[in-house]
């Protein structure tokens, strides 16, 4: 079922756009232009009845009636019978994982939304803000993460590579090998719309390791993120602000018991600290770093060899940015 976009009455509208910043809003360390409201806020400030329904209102006017239960027709998975809003302090932490000269410039605010929208069951984004739907069933930090920085890549392009700027989307799509534009459109399924495929590409170039998760992206046909070179620096390029975000490749991978471990530079990240990561984002140790061959850095592995073997990650320090790279530990 979808529902129109309703329209407040004036007097309601001018209400609603006098409210001022919601008083247990967050404001971002790292972005002072994104404000995150939680759910209480959320029905104080933005919900209103109409109709004998609760009503969401956009903060650009329009508005959708909210689903109270579960057992409502449009929750085709009633999980554990209860909407679960993302967690707070969770929501934070996941935008905090981004690097300020990214995102030190957006303007938006984060509703951490009590019930899902009738129609509009998503997460989404639009130029005014970015509205995260509860779950059936808990989020875990993970999914948060995901869920966040993909919608962070959404008010990215809007506010950076808006429609307008089709130049600018020519020169992704040739980057990202989505040229066709009969298979790659807005109306196409939602894995092959150009929107969408930015989004994800953000969230695992830019966000921490949670967020990046395993380095794959919804649509499995296109080529990861990271294995697309140029495509790091130009959207890091978009905001305009500060130092890009390299792209880098830890070798060898897998890493064998007696490898020397290097990385190499496809960015120009000014290297100062490594730290190794496991799989959950959990810091296991400070590593050691040191120049190698032009473009190349040695890490010192040592502190791995009583480690399990599985999927680790380091985390590469610049003066200004960080970025994340995935390897496997082979005992």
């Amino acid at each position: 079922m979808t529902t129109r976009p309703v329209r407040l009455f004036l007097p309601l509208l001018a209400l609603l756009l006098s409210v001022g910043p919601a008083s247990g809003a967050i404001v971002m360390r790292n972005a002072p232009g994104i404000q995150v409201i939680p759910p209480d806020e959320v029905m104080r400030d933005h919900v209103r009845t109409a109709d004998g329904k609760l009503w969401f209102f956009h903060p650009d006017g329009t508005g959708a009636p909210l689903v109270l239960s579960t057992d409502d027709p449009e929750i085709l998975n009633p999980g554990d019978g209860v909407f679960h809003p993302a967690d707070l302090a969770e929501v934070v932490r996941a935008i905090e994982t981004f690097p300020t000269h990214l995102i030190g410039d957006l303007h938006v605010r984060v509703f951490i939304l009590p019930y899902p929208r009738s129609g509009l069951l998503s997460s989404s984004a639009d130029d005014h803000g970015i509205y995260l739907t509860p779950g059936v069933r808990e989020y875990t930090a993970a999914q948060i993460h995901f869920l966040v920085g993909h919608e962070l890549g959404h008010s990215y392009h809007r506010t950076y590579l808006p429609d307008s700027e089709r130049e600018g989307w020519d020169r992704y799509r040739e980057l990202r090998g989505i040229t066709d534009r009969e298979r790659f459109s807005p109306h196409a399924d939602h894995a092959f719309r150009p929107h969408e495929i930015f989004a994800e590409d953000f969230r695992v170039l830019f966000a921490g390791a949670l967020g990046r998760g395993d380095g794959s992206v919804e649509n499995r046909e296109v080529t990861r993120p990271e294995g697309v070179h140029g495509l790091s620096s130009f959207l890091a390029g978009l905001s305009g602000n500060g130092e890009e975000t390299a792209q880098w490749l830890a070798f060898p991978n897998p890493l064998r018991r007696g490898d020397q471990l290097r990385l190499r530079g496809v960015g120009a990240l000014a290297v100062t600290d490594a730290t190794l990561l496991d799989v959950s984002g959990r810091e296991i140790a400070s590593l050691a770093i040191s120049p190698g061959f032009a473009g190349e850095w040695n890490i010192e592995a040592s502190q791995m060899q009583k480690l399990a073997s599985g999927a680790y990650w380091l985390r590469i320090d610049g003066a200004r940015s960080s970025v994340t790279v995935p390897f496997r530990w082979i005992r």
